[in-house]
Formats: structure tokens, C-alpha cells, sequence
């Protein structure tokens, strides 16, 4: 008999115990419904991406606390630019840090980089007024100076920690698209994101009266010892658009040197082989090979060019156009090694000439 008291009580039981368990579930359904939780960092209409502005170090957004971070307006004062990290509604604010970023990523050479011309919420154009912080900023990119001799730099680059503090220390610099709204531009820069300065930008001879594209070349002047004015140029790696406007301003600068800085090609092409295996016509200028001569660290060109009935030759700045190919990299950093670097600088020191630096329009040698 108690036997089948214990047998019929447990179905009973099991049912009492399931119901409790509903019941409970239920409950606290209900009250995570009625009672709003915490809001999230930043609403989904208010979403934007954090990265740092123009003006601004790497190093005053990760040496910032983050509980500062947190503190700054929804919408910044000045436009930003989509670099770094983007802030998601999901993010725990307990973990969420910036992501340190290497020289590649922070020049933005295989990743897209994309501008916001406005503040968030305004149609405020990006350069139309500069804060006081911004035009210090422009002050000291145009004025800054760190001489070293050639031993600071040997030892200077065997210390990859203090040259990243350094280079992270240097505010970036970016121009203003707007600047260059005129039609066909588009197709003469590498990068849409990576235009010339406008106060020191090399113009071309206009082939037209009025026509400003022929004018155009990504490519600005450069100070040199003792702050030389227009001591060198530095241009991105030509395009196939861009072979001839090339030419045409190592003509008209009367360029005795080029230094070119890049890779042929990395991935993606980072430059157009422009010169010829031996000799070619471009822009009515005509460009010969001479002499190719292999060094233990980078190759040597010897070219001369005519146009209009004018070579130049030892009559010009340097005997004849040097063509300075640098041959061996270093993967590590997507730098050069300093010996290749400085066996470079003391090939071409002394030279008091102008001269052509194709310059790595990012980390990734473009």
C-alpha cells in the first residue's frame, strides 16, 4: 500500500515542480520587459565610427583613460576619419580599448580609406575653418625639423621602439578633397584619399590656356638642409595615367636624380615600370637608357633625355639623370633596412641639385 502512495505522489511532484519552473521563467520575463535596462553606449541612429582626427597623435588617444573617453560628445567638433576601430552598439565599455595599428594601416595603403568630408549631423566642409589646435598642427608639419648625423641615424633605427613613439608622435596630415573638385583628377592619384598639399604643389606647364588637369601631378616640394626650399619632390608612383605628366616634370624641374622608394608591385601594383629597356618617346621627350649598374644594395640607371633639341647631360646638375632603384627590402615593418638606407644617403650626399623622391604613399611602399 505505501508502495503505491510513493508511485502515484511522483507524478504530482514532477508537475508541481515544472509549474514552479514556469512560473518563475515567466516572472522574470516580465520584469526585464517593465523595467528599462541600462541604454546602450551609443543609439543606432547615433552610431558613427571613433577614429582619430586630423589634429590629433596616436599616442593622446591610447595614453587617454578611458572613463575621458567616454566623456566626449556624440558628435566631435572636428570631421574624422574611418581608420582604427568602429564603436558597436554590442561593445562591452568595460573591455573596449583601441586597437593599435601598424604603419601600414595607419597610412592606409591595401585597406580602403574613407572620409567623412562632414561632422556628423552638420554640412560643415572639412578645411572651410581650422581650430586653433589645427593650424598649430599645419605650423608644425610645415616648419618641424629633427637633423640627425649619420651615426644619430644608424643608431636612431636600431631602436624600432622609439621609432614607432616617434612616428606615431607626428600628427597626420590630410588635404581637403574639395580643394581638387575639378573633372578628370580622380584618375591621376593612386589614392583618392592621399592627395598634395595645396601650398606646395609642383604645377606643370598647362598644355591649354585654362586647362587646369594638365597642370595637375601628385607631387609636392620638399625643404631640404637648412630648410632649401624646393630641395626635392616627392610624387606617388606613376600610374599608366600618369606616365607622361611624370616626364614632363622631371623636364621641366630639371630633375638630375630620382630616388624610387616602392616596389614594382606588392600585392597590387604600387608603380608603373615608366622607364624603357632601352630607349622611348614620352611627352616629346625622349628617354634613353645608358648605363644600369648593380650595386650590393639597390640598382643604378644612367638615362639621359632630350627634348626640343636639348640633352642633358654633364651640363645640367648632375652629369646625367640618376635613376636610384632601390632593390633589397625589408619585410619586417614594410621598411627599409637602415644599411640600404644609408648606403642610399651616401651615394646621393652632396648632390646640390633637385631631385625626385617616389615616395611610399603608405606603409606598403606605394
Amino acid at each position: 500500500m505505501e508502495i503505491w502512495r510513493v508511485e502515484s505522489l511522483l507524478p504530482l511532484i514532477a508537475t508541481l515542480f515544472l509549474g514552479v519552473v514556469i512560473l518563475g521563467t515567466g516572472t522574470l520575463f516580465c520584469i526585464k520587459t517593465l523595467v528599462p535596462g541600462n541604454p546602450s553606449c551609443f543609439p543606432d541612429d547615433r552610431r558613427q565610427s571613433m577614429s582619430r582626427q586630423p589634429s590629433f597623435t596616436y599616442s593622446e588617444w591610447t595614453d587617454a583613460k578611458q572613463e575621458d573617453f567616454y566623456e566626449l560628445d556624440a558628435v566631435p567638433e572636428t570631421p574624422v576619419f574611418d581608420c582604427f576601430m568602429d564603436m558597436k552598439t554590442e561593445a562591452d565599455p568595460v573591455t573596449l580599448s583601441v586597437k593599435p595599428v601598424g604603419l601600414q594601416e595607419r597610412r592606409g595603403s591595401n585597406v580602403s580609406l574613407t572620409l567623412d568630408m562632414c561632422t556628423p549631423g552638420t554640412t560643415e566642409p572639412y578645411g572651410a575653418l581650422l581650430s586653433p589646435r589645427e593650424q598649430s598642427t599645419h605650423e608644425y608639419l610645415q616648419n618641424a625639423s629633427n637633423l640627425l648625423t649619420p651615426e644619430q641615424l644608424h643608431k636612431r633605427a636600431l631602436d624600432d621602439a622609439a621609432l614607432q613613439a616617434e612616428f606615431y608622435e607626428t600628427p597626420m596630415n590630410f588635404v581637403d578633397p574639395k580643394e581638387y573638385n575639378f573633372p578628370g583628377v580622380v584618375r591621376k592619384n593612386r589614392y583618392k584619399t592621399i592627395l598634395p598639399n595645396t601650398h606646395s604643389r609642383v604645377c606643370l606647364k598647362a598644355k591649354e590656356e585654362g586647362d587646369f588637369l594638365s597642370t595637375y601631378i601628385n607631387a609636392n616640394y620638399l625643404k631640404g638642409y637648412g630648410g632649401k626650399e624646393k630641395a626635392y619632390i616627392a610624387t606617388q608612383g606613376p600610374t599608366v595615367n600618369t606616365v607622361g605628366d611624370f616626364w614632363r616634370m622631371v623636364w621641366q624641374e630639371r630633375c638630375p636624380i630620382i630616388v624610387m622608394i616602392t616596389n614594382i608591385e606588392e600585392k597590387n601594383e604600387k608603380c608603373t615600370e615608366y622607364w624603357p629597356e632601352d630607349s622611348v618617346i614620352c611627352e616629346d621627350i625622349e628617354i634613353t637608357v645608358k648605363l644600369v649598374i648593380q650595386a650590393d644594395d639597390y640598382s643604378l640607371r644612367i638615362f639621359t633625355v632630350k627634348s626640343e633639341g636639348e640633352e642633358r647631360t654633364l651640363r645640367q646638375y648632375w652629369p646625367r639623370l640618376f635613376w636610384i632603384w632601390l632593390g633589397k627590402w625589408r619585410k619586417r615593418g614594410n621598411r627599409l633596412r637602415p644599411t640600404v638606407a644609408l648606403s642610399l644617403s651616401t651615394a646621393v650626399q652632396g648632390l646640390d641639385a633637385l631631385a625626385v623622391s617616389l615616395l611610399p604613399l603608405s606603409c606598403a611602399s606605394s
